[in-house]
């Protein structure tokens, strides 16, 4: 079928070689590619001499966005949460979308007094029942900050 064919072939043109997913911010290199604008930034920083990751030509001018249009028609490419495996996400309203995914992992609002859990996002509330940090409590003493439990632990 031509039109599945075309469609293939799209696809492969509009998805970066190395990360193998739609665009993210693409940018062009002087030498006319289009990378993940985090992909090439690294690829630049990694190189001694600033060349393009395809072609290794050398490039002495900046990388500059992608047209208007090639960002339009990528951010108008359907893709799936790889978290909750919703399908036909526009590709531009991902980072809209992985704000309220309830499938993405989130670190418990204690990671900074040593809770290590990552937990989805619709499990947070569960996980808090029964998180440990979540019975303390800072209480300022004498200049000291110290932890107290708000409610009795369970016996």
């Amino acid at each position: 079928n031509t039109c599945t064919t075309t469609a293939r072939r799209w696809r492969r043109t509009l998805c970066a070689r190395y990360a193998l997913m739609p665009f993210v911010e693409p940018y062009d290199t002087p030498c006319k590619h289009t990378f993940c604008k985090s992909c090439i930034v690294q690829a630049i920083a990694a190189s001694k001499k600033r060349t393009c990751p395809l072609d290794n030509k050398e490039f002495a001018g900046e990388v500059t966005e992608a047209s208007v249009v090639f960002r339009n028609i990528v951010n108008d490419l359907l893709v799936e949460c790889v978290h909750c495996h919703e399908r036909a996400i526009k590709r531009g309203s991902l980072a809209d979308h992985l704000r309220t995914c309830p499938r993405f992992p989130v670190p418990c609002r204690h990671h900074q007094r040593g809770c290590g859990a990552v937990i989805h996002r619709a499990s947070v509330d569960e996980h808090l029942n029964q998180c440990s940090y979540e019975e303390l409590r800072h209480v300022r003493r004498d200049n000291l900050t110290v932890f107290a439990r708000t409610r009795s632990a369970p016996s």
